[in-house]
């Protein structure tokens, strides 16, 4: 199968995705302060987005082929439907993905790496983001498949406890979503606060 990009054949909802690929956090992070609340918040999973399109096929981010085959024909073989959406990494002892390893591992063709695939999104449902979050649990999926838990924010305070629990578990952050939004083939702005990210500035 290789690294080919998703044929036109294969275009996904609205005719964007295989343009503009998955949802994306804003690039910017903005202060806690300015955050408008209530949101869902998630841990930020630093692994390898990767989104399931016609044939149960995992996509990068970029819309190339997983690269490790193991990886891709497990993935495959399990028959996940068309529009879930996530992360896939190499988990460490401490439950947190670790990235080298999800980089070193899931990006070459060789080897059968125990990967986790943690899952927060559904492309092909069309609704709000707690809509389309929900309809996950009506799936039938494998062990190494993960719905990732989504907390609802009301506060700063809220926020910044759970950012500090996200990372002292060995996480890369928090995500902050609206409860109410669309998905947004491509990346998400600050402005419209749709997904936003919390990470330590590098």
């Amino acid at each position: 199968m290789g690294n080919n990009r998703i044929s036109r054949d294969c275009s996904m909802a609205k005719g964007t995705f295989e343009t503009k690929g998955p949802n994306l956090a804003a690039s910017e992070v903005i202060p806690v302060e300015e955050v408008k609340l209530p949101k869902l918040a998630s841990f930020k999973f630093d692994g390898l987005r990767c989104s399931i399109t016609e044939g149960s096929r995992p996509l990068t981010r970029s819309l190339k082929d997983i690269p490790n085959t193991y990886v891709r024909t497990v993935i495959m073989e399990a028959n996940l439907p068309r529009g879930i959406d996530g992360e896939l990494g190499v988990v460490s002892n401490d439950g947190s993905m670790d990235f080298r390893r999800s980089m070193s591992e899931i990006m070459s063709e060789d080897g059968e790496p125990e990967f986790r695939y943690y899952v927060f999104d559904n492309f092909a449902y069309d609704g709000a983001y707690l809509s389309r979050y929900e309809s996950l649990s009506k799936f039938a999926l494998p062990s190494w498949c993960i719905i990732a838990e989504q907390r609802e924010v009301a506060t700063v305070e809220e926020i910044r406890a759970y950012y500090a629990e996200a990372l002292s578990l060995g996480h890369e952050g928090l995500i902050l979503r609206e409860h109410h939004a669309a998905y947004k083939f491509g990346r998400s702005t600050a402005t419209s606060q749709d997904m936003l990210k919390m990470k330590p500035k590098r």
